[in-house]
């Protein structure tokens, strides 16, 4: 690994990265102060010697999550504070970096119980923040773009870290908006300055900052949380629409919405998802966000959404 390292603030935390974070801002005054993760090169073990929890290529201990991914290489995240990059020969250790902010750094926030973690994008309209719940390729960060062309600022693309006291509080991601090439066409944003991102298909991440599509920066310090919605694909010609959730099934879809979620219930303890859910859900809406898919009806879920805020504001 190179002897430069990149000093991040990534989902709340400060991050010393022997890495580049593509899109990722470096902190020019923060080398100073003590980190609260560390990611470095290294060696990795080839498997835990008692797992509690067992994945395809990953295994969990009380401390550690071991990530073995064959042809790239093996990543360890131990005690909430570190990331070793162990890459298979061969293969240059930046091609672990997605890896590394993505499921290394979720791992860490999982161990160090920090907020409750959901996998969603979120972008600032009318000064809060409304956040996007779904799987990879449910159209968040497309969704996210749009919005932002239309004066809204980015919070976070994949990962929103949510502190759950009053007033409810989204952590900026401070990562790069990452992007599939038939909605970076879609949205005239090929022009961008663009990096491929391994592991994640055919997506790209934009960056540095002045290449997402918005004027607004992002911001440094956590901004309040207006809603949170859950996005669902609506088939056919179905209209775009809202709907405000009680709080049980809302309850019910957040918790299959936690970021790395089979890794946040091998921590119960720390990640205590259940009661961080019930907190968030005493000061924050949570809709169910039907939509059209097709990118030529994008358009429509953005004017919903922009209404809604402004009824909010």
């Amino acid at each position: 690994m190179r002897d430069t390292a990149f000093i991040y603030r990534t989902s709340g935390l400060l991050t010393r990265s022997g890495v580049s974070f593509a899109g990722a801002v470096p902190q020019k005054d923060a080398g100073r102060n003590r980190p609260d993760v560390i990611v470095m090169r290294g060696d990795c073990p080839a498997s835990l010697d008692a797992p509690r929890h067992r994945g395809p290529c990953w295994a969990v201990d009380q401390r550690h999550l071991l990530l073995d991914l064959p042809g790239v290489g093996r990543l360890l995240a131990a005690d909430g504070e570190r990331v070793t990059l162990d890459p298979a020969p061969g293969v240059p250790v930046d091609d672990m970096a997605a890896f590394a902010a993505g499921i290394g750094l979720s791992a860490i926030l999982h161990q160090r119980g920090t907020g409750l973690v959901l996998q969603a994008s979120a972008v600032l309209l009318d000064g809060r923040a409304h956040l996007f719940c779904g799987p990879p390729g449910s159209g968040k960060s497309t969704l996210a773009a749009a919005l932002c062309q239309v004066g809204g600022g980015l919070v976070a693309d994949d990962r929103c870290v949510i502190e759950p006291a009053e007033p409810v509080l989204v952590h900026p991601e401070g990562l790069g908006l990452q992007l599939r090439s038939d909605a970076l066409s879609w949205l005239g944003l090929e022009d961008r300055s663009c990096t491929p991102v391994r592991g994640r298909g055919a997506k790209v991440v934009l960056g540095p900052p002045e290449h997402t599509p918005s004027t607004v920066p992002r911001p440094a310090a956590p901004v309040p949380v207006a809603s949170i919605q859950v996005m669902a694909d609506i088939p056919g010609d179905g209209m775009a629409m809202m709907t405000r959730l009680p709080a049980l099934p809302a309850a019910q879809l957040l918790l299959n919405q936690i970021h790395a979620r089979r890794l946040a219930l091998a921590w119960p303890a720390r990640v205590q998802p259940a009661g961080r859910i019930a907190a968030v859900l005493n000061h924050v809406p949570v809709y169910r966000l039907d939509r059209p898919r097709d990118l030529r009806r994008l358009g429509e879920t953005v004017d919903l959404i922009l209404a809604m805020s402004a009824d909010m504001a």
